[in-house]
């Protein structure tokens, strides 16, 4: 299945047809479909990636028809969160794209599909507060504390709650995660654990 203006081989120049054409020699069914839309325009790969690029998770969501996931596992961090009262699980993440840098709110799996599914806010991001360089995926679990080193986990991203931003110290970084979390915690409670997770 591919969509109606499907192309592929060197410059482009395969189409719907030629791969319909292949099938029958190779023996393989070939079916185009035709564009969904979303907001008056078709829904395409790169649509979904420039909104999640953007921190649209919403918009993403609504274009794939579940919420954007990322795995990964869980990594010791430099225990910051611990020391500032908000421990997180630092997730060192296997997919190719991460959403813009941000605070989420989420749904995370530690483990495989069978296992419970909690709230967390998540940041990706450099902490500029405390002069980082490379963007980290750090989620602080709600409601639980709990080491999940070396575990697997998966993130669902369900909501932006706002752009990253520096602050002048600790003490204002502790009082907007604070915010955060009391938000985050309403988006995650009005939205129900997806399916898809």
């Amino acid at each position: 299945m591919v969509g109606a203006g499907f192309r592929f081989g060197r410059g482009r120049a395969g189409d719907v047809a030629l791969l319909r054409r292949l099938g029958r020699s190779l023996g393989f069914g070939v079916h185009g479909m035709r564009p969904v839309f979303h907001q008056g325009a078709p829904i395409s790969s790169s649509r979904v990636r420039e909104a999640l690029a953007r921190g649209d998770v919403e918009g993403g969501a609504e274009m794939m028809g579940r919420p954007f996931c990322i795995d990964g596992r869980v990594v010791r961090g430099v225990g910051r969160g611990r020391t500032i009262g908000i421990p997180t699980a630092n997730i060192a993440p296997i997919n190719e794209m991460l959403p813009g840098n941000g605070v989420y709110a989420c749904w995370i799996r530690v483990g495989g599909p069978d296992r419970p599914t909690w709230p967390a806010v998540t940041n990706v991001g450099r902490r500029p507060t405390f002069g980082g360089n490379e963007i980290t995926v750090e989620a602080h679990v709600l409601d639980l504390d709990q080491d999940f080193l070396d575990q697997p986990v998966r993130l669902a991203f369900q909501a932006r709650l706002r752009p990253e931003q520096t602050f002048p110290g600790a003490e204002a970084l502790v009082a907007q995660i604070r915010q955060d979390i009391a938000r985050g915690r309403a988006a995650l409670g009005a939205a129900g654990i997806p399916d898809a997770i």
